[in-house]
């Protein structure tokens, strides 16, 4: 009987030591804009062209809350404490139409289907085929995107694209301002080849 005792009052601190713990708590990430420091591109005009954004759709392994990175060259590893605060494909969507509204310098880049807009001009569609950090710490974007009229009869432009972008520190909060770099990067691209597009 007095053996057990000094193993039971270990029990009793190793409970007490757990229950005092605390769980680390998770952080959440948004993708940004790059936008200039004008808060309105300009006023809304008739004769600017009608422009929607979407639908955006990513691959199945970026459907989930965690931000995940490669670890080996075909290992993902989701990080449980720092997640997206909303799902990735509406943040990536959202980022898109307000980079190509700015970069366009048109007030009339919508995204879709957000508003009840019937009638448009041209809508842009985005299938990303990767959007992580790889082994060596660079955010690897890869998207196809088409220009398209109206309500997609005819298809003007078909393209991808690759933005390949280092990233200057390990944490997550310089990934994911990178990968805003990237998506910045690749709606400029795109906002070329539609300025190129229409005006022909």
């Amino acid at each position: 009987m007095q053996n057990s005792q000094p193993l039971g009052f270990l029990i009793i601190l190793t409970w007490l030591a757990i229950g005092c713990g605390t769980t680390k708590p998770a952080r959440f990430y948004l993708l940004t804009s790059q936008l200039s420091d004008v808060e309105s591109v300009q006023q809304a005009n008739p004769s600017s062209p009608m422009i929607l954004v979407g639908p955006v759709r990513l691959p199945e392994y970026l459907n989930r809350s965690q931000i995940i990175r490669f670890s080996t060259a075909n290992e993902l590893k989701p990080n449980e404490y720092h997640r997206w605060a909303e799902p990735l494909e509406n943040n990536v969507a959202r980022v898109l139409a307000e980079n190509l509204r700015q970069q366009l310098q048109n007030d009339r880049v919508l995204l879709y289907p957000g508003l009840n807009v019937r009638h448009f001009d041209y809508r842009v569609t985005i299938d990303v085929i990767r959007f992580d950090v790889d082994t060596s710490n660079h955010v690897v974007l890869t998207a196809n995107w088409a220009l398209l009229v109206d309500h997609g009869d005819e298809v003007l432009r078909i393209q991808q694209l690759t933005v390949r972008e280092p990233v200057q520190n390990r944490d997550y909060g310089s990934i994911v301002a990178t990968q805003s770099r990237a998506l910045g990067k690749l709606s400029a691209a795109m906002a070329r080849e539609i300025n190129r597009t229409i005006d022909k």
